[in-house]
């Protein structure tokens, strides 16, 4: 009875820890982004960091990762669309020395060339496009 628990035990965390087909990876973000919005404003993504950018002027450093799991602060706007919480992914960056400083954006999209991200109380995506620098 001992072994059939145990062996339990470890089935549930193998799954528990297993990560999920993150398509979604810090890999595939890396780089320069343009708003196509306003082509004045920029994203740099290096590492784990993201540098904004005016007019390339410099505006802040922060840091930042991508979860799937919910954020708090997208729970109370619904005009943010969800679809399966297997298959939703979440932009979240933060002042490095500041953690409840976090904003959190839904990924509605990634490709090599274009990021669609969703921000809470926005209605229309922030879109980017990857820049060719």
């Amino acid at each position: 009875m001992k072994q059939f628990f145990f062996i339990v035990t470890v089935i549930i965390l193998a799954l528990g820890c297993s990560q999920p087909n993150n398509f979604y990876s810090n890999s595939k973000i890396q780089g320069k982004w343009i708003s196509v919005d306003d082509e004045k404003w920029s994203w740099n993504f290096e590492e784990n960091k993201l540098i904004d950018e005016y007019f390339d002027d410099y505006i802040d450093t922060l840091t930042f990762y991508i979860d799937q799991k919910y954020c708090d602060s997208l729970l109370k706007y619904p005009n943010v669309p969800y679809e399966d919480p297997d298959s939703t992914f979440f932009l979240i960056i933060f002042q490095a020395d500041d953690v409840d400083s976090r904003l959190c954006y839904k990924i509605e999209n990634i490709s090599e060339s274009n990021l669609m991200l969703y921000y809470p109380g926005r209605l229309k995506p922030i879109s980017f496009r990857r820049s060719k620098e």
